[in-house]
């Protein structure tokens, strides 16, 4: 946040609450736009709490892979490898980072792996490997399966 600390923000927001002053402005990390401090910590939230949403909705999609190959519903299966599969191209497209990461990024200076979402910092350091790997064994899972049916 423009390298000012926290605690800086904190004077700043004391010192303008009793004085009545004109909000304090900062410029985002991108100098792109002023943001406003009152407004960045309600933005963040709503940005970590949107990756978590869409975080959540793909993990299901990779966990009804497994169910719909199981069930041997390989049209459904099918559609969520799908919709899973546009996500892999999304990340592809921005070499491997979620484009909300960047959009957090402008607000905040914090870079640790769950600085965007919220999730444990062992699970955000490792989601794309624990449910890459999900992924490609329930695509494997459901090709088995629909060959075995068939077969």
């Amino acid at each position: 946040m423009s390298g000012l600390r926290r605690q800086d923000l904190d004077d700043q927001r004391s010192a303008c609450i009793s004085q009545a002053c004109t909000p304090v402005r900062l410029l985002s990390s991108s100098a792109a736009r002023p943001l406003q401090v009152d407004a960045a910590e309600p933005l963040v939230v709503a940005l970590k709490a949107a990756h978590t949403l869409i975080w959540a909705f793909f993990v299901a999609a990779i966990g009804a892979i497994w169910l719909f190959a199981w069930r041997n519903d390989f049209t459904s299966a099918t559609a969520a490898i799908g919709i899973v599969a546009v996500e892999v191209v999304v990340l592809s497209m921005n070499d491997g980072v979620c484009p909300i990461g960047p959009l957090v990024a402008r607000y905040t200076d914090d870079r640790r792996p769950n600085f965007d979402i919220y999730l444990p910092m062992w699970l955000a350091a490792r989601t794309k490997p624990i449910f890459g790997a999900l992924y490609v064994l329930a695509i494997a899972a459901t090709l088995l399966r629909h060959y075995n049916v068939a077969g």
